[in-house]
């Protein structure tokens, strides 16, 4: 008795109280027992743990029937369920909390908070008589920054895995030609409207249509994305027309959601700190600790079932906050920050650390005047993390596809570990621009005989792979003089040829390479000179045969 009379006058006081959503979160989840996980997990999503050795826990068990049917006798509509957090969000009246906290199976009941969102900057591309760099196409300059393109000249493009995009929605992506071999291919595996609770997904935000470009698209000689052949799951989250703790619970429910089908990578380009729709409401930066807001707990809890989460790091870099955005600042979440196209920070891009001391971001690339895929199917500029998030979506996922039975972990790892300041990370940049190439080789177990060296990031547009060999090489590059054939000549370290021969040139996404055989080739260090048929010097490289 004397706990409901305190919470009757403590509930008197609230003036505001009926009209504030709760978070009613249970004891437990009644008997397990009964269940097994097929009956809530998909064949792909517990394939994904068993590969990578993770058990089916509690987390994963749906929250009690009967807790909900008890709920609803006191005409309490949820308007979430997390299984993870073992919890419901309801609008309550005073009634309603006074009855639900004596309830034998509700741990506590809270109320929640709200959050905050991101901004981008669009402008439209008009020139079409763009420099092209270092031999590259100036439509893939934000590949090539990160040598993503390297990887899917070799036919590493997402292939067998799957990525779940949380944003604001993917307006006409079903009616823009950039993103028909999603639809053709059946690469959209699921789709889900957490806003308004319905299947459509393409008929709100532009946002997300944006985000997208950057990992799926294919606009032949305008745009790629970095990982077309993946297969996806689309989520709208975000509700532009307000800012509210909601659009975090939308996005866990999105995460469940997406777990349950078998989702390899999220990658969200959304963040949650202050601008707030009440400013009473606003999250502070000791809240940024990792352990705090919502999103970032259900974004930990994502990583914890081995899915690899990667979120835009935030564009506060330039004003009052300037810090990271949540769920950024999770500990198992990668956060990715902004650089320019010759890999300077913008000054946008938040920073960290994270308020207990992490480093964040801990990866950047790309993210200054992007190119992107319109909602009108035109090709645009688009600043923004918003923007540097997805290619490195593109370059995990499609790095993950070259070694498909390696763990989220083991991606995050190799990427970090190929970063161009790794040895001195800092708050701006953490770890800095991954390098696709040196990543794979730590992926693969080959041997590094010596550091990545940073001032390859501008790289002249020819890459060997693999390298370290042993059989057959693959060199890629942009063919400048049109060329149909090239001379192949490998020499060892004290100049002698050992092997020659014309090679044709073959293309693929529009760029061309040539296969050569090194099988018999002993191990060691060796140049290759690539050649025209008139001597004219294209390249020389260094090949390492194993």
């Amino acid at each position: 008795m004397k706990r409901i009379i305190v919470v009757y006058f403590f509930c008197m006081g609230l003036s505001a109280f009926a009209q504030t959503n709760y978070h009613i979160i249970f004891k437990d989840k009644g008997d397990t027992s009964i269940s097994k996980p097929s009956d809530f997990l998909s064949a792909r999503s517990i394939l994904r743990r068993q590969w990578q050795h993770i058990q089916v826990t509690y987390s994963d068990y749906p929250v009690c029937r009967n807790y909900l049917t008890k709920l609803g006798a006191l005409g309490i509509k949820p308007i979430i369920v997390s299984k993870w957090f073992n919890m419901i969000t309801a609008v309550l009246t005073t009634e309603q909390y006074a009855a639900t906290i004596c309830l034998p199976f509700v741990e506590k009941v809270e109320p929640v908070k709200a959050g905050g969102g991101t901004c981008i900057t669009l402008e439209k591309q008009t020139d079409p008589f763009i420099p092209d760099y270092y031999g590259v196409p100036w439509y893939r300059h934000q590949l090539r920054i990160t040598h993503t393109d390297v990887l899917n000249a070799n036919r590493y493009r997402g292939e067998g895995k799957i990525i779940a995009v949380m944003d604001d929605g993917f307006m006409n992506i079903d009616k823009i030609k950039a993103f028909k071999h999603l639809f053709t291919e059946n690469k959209i595996l699921a789709v889900y409207d957490f806003v308004n609770n319905d299947s459509d997904v393409y008929s709100d935000g532009s946002h997300g249509t944006l985000v997208l470009s950057n990992i799926a698209a294919i606009a032949d000689n305008a745009l790629y994305g970095g990982a077309y052949n993946a297969s996806f799951i689309l989520c709208r989250t975000e509700n532009n027309a307000i800012e509210s703790r909601q659009e975090e619970e939308n996005w866990l429910m999105a995460a469940e959601y997406a777990d349950s089908i078998g989702a390899d990578v999220f990658s969200t380009s959304l963040g949650y700190s202050k601008g707030m729709t009440d400013s009473l409401e606003d999250y502070s930066y000791a809240d940024m600790d990792g352990n705090t807001t919502i999103i970032t707990r259900a974004a930990d809890m994502a990583a914890s079932k081995g899915i690899l989460v990667i979120n835009a790091a935030g564009n506060e870099g330039s004003g009052n906050w300037k810090y990271i955005t949540a769920p950024s600042d999770g500990d198992s979440v990668l956060a990715v920050g902004a650089v320019d196209s010759i890999g300077i920070k913008t000054n946008f891009s938040s920073v960290g650390p994270s308020s207990d001391g992490r480093l964040k971001p801990e990866l950047v690339t790309r993210g200054g005047r992007n190119y992107i895929v319109g909602t009108d199917g035109n090709i645009y500029q688009g600043s923004g993390t918003s923007f540097a998030c997805p290619l490195i979506s593109a370059l995990a996922t499609s790095l993950w596809s070259s070694k498909p039975e390696a763990t989220a972990w083991q991606i995050r790892e190799a990427l970090i570990q190929s970063a161009h300041q790794y040895n001195s990370p800092d708050t701006l940049l953490g770890y800095g621009i991954p390098d696709a190439r040196t990543a794979f080789f730590l992926l693969h177990g080959y041997y590094l005989p010596e550091p990545v060296d940073s001032s390859e990031l501008n790289h002249n547009g020819v890459g060997i792979y693999p390298n370290p060999a042993h059989n057959t090489i693959r060199i890629v590059f942009e063919n400048r003089y049109l060329l149909k054939e090239v001379n192949v000549t490998i020499y060892d370290l004290y100049g002698r040829k050992i092997k020659a021969g014309m090679v044709e040139l073959a293309t693929d996404y529009n760029e061309y390479f040539l296969l050569f055989s090194v099988n018999g080739m002993n191990t060691g260090v060796y140049y290759i000179s690539l050649t025209t048929a008139n001597d004219i010097q294209l390249y020389q490289l260094k090949l390492l045969i194993q």
